[in-house]
């Protein structure tokens, strides 16, 4: 049902509530049946603009609702199933070119375009290879210019819409710690970050950045 509340549990699985029928069913993983919730300890969902769900997991990987079946499709986000099956999904979101895209604690990130077939991965930096600072990721934000905003524990990176730049702010450009645990945008388009030394005000177009402290 359209108004139904979607609701994700740690270690007991994945509820939906409907608000007017006043009843409540109960999803959750059962060994050796492939359609059932891949694991009980949720961490994000997410309705794209296909009015998809999806669910990431804390150790299971990535699941797609099927509705049509009242079961749940196992997405593969790289090519080594084993891999994909245990993955820690953190985030999930949608970019302005349709994109949707996974953040994983561990795995990296990964996306996948409008009309694709398979996961495709962004690489974590390395020498003369651009890329993400850090597999651990925590949040994404995905900005109205098109940009994707990765926070990790290397600091927030900004991924270019055409996935070839990416620009690192860390502890050398202001930020109290590179251990960032969400970002979020304001209707101004200033860009907020907590980490674990606090709160910070990121300007996306100077790249200036204000720490918030106790005091």
């Amino acid at each position: 049902r359209e108004n139904a509340l979607w609701i994700g549990t740690d270690g007991n699985g994945l509820c939906v509530l409907d608000p007017e029928q006043n009843t409540m069913v109960h999803f959750r993983n059962r060994p050796g049946d492939p359609e059932s919730l891949c694991h009980d300890e949720i961490r994000c969902l997410y309705v794209d603009s296909r009015q998809r769900l999806w669910i990431g997991t804390h150790g299971g990987g990535l699941d797609l609702w099927q509705p049509d079946t009242r079961t749940f499709r196992h997405m593969a986000l790289s090519s080594d199933p084993s891999s994909s099956s245990e993955m820690v999904v953190r985030a999930l979101c949608e970019d302005t070119a349709g994109r949707f895209w996974v953040a994983t604690y561990g795995h990296g990130l990964f996306y996948l375009n409008p009309q694709a077939r398979r996961f495709l991965q962004i690489p974590t930096a390395g020498t003369n290879r651009p890329g993400l600072p850090s597999p651990f990721l925590f949040d994404l934000l995905p900005a109205p210019d098109g940009a994707l905003w990765v926070a990790s524990d290397g600091g927030v990176t900004r991924i270019d819409p055409d996935l070839k730049r990416y620009t690192h702010h860390t502890t050398r450009e202001g930020l109290p710690a590179n251990l960032c645990y969400a970002i979020l945008q304001d209707h101004q388009g200033t860009i907020w970050i907590s980490s674990n030394k606090g709160l910070s005000r990121l300007d996306p177009g100077t790249g200036a950045i204000r720490v918030y402290t106790e005091e």
